[in-house]
């Protein structure tokens, strides 16, 4: 494990953060896209399975 990584140990009985990860911060721009692109492709893959048919890539 890298050491600036964090690290939780969990288990059936509990868990600890046994190290704390980094913060990082991202441009806002970024930020926009990941926010737009994240949905569309949860919306296609839904398409995708309520309609197998479709084509990967297509609308």
């Amino acid at each position: 494990m890298p050491e600036d990584a964090g690290l939780v140990l969990a288990d059936a009985y509990g868990d600890g953060l046994l190290r704390e990860a980094p913060e990082l911060r991202i441009a806002a721009a970024a930020r926009r896209a990941v926010l737009i692109r994240l949905p569309q492709a949860a919306a296609h893959r839904l398409h995708h399975l309520s309609d197998p048919e479709v084509v990967a890539g297509g609308s």
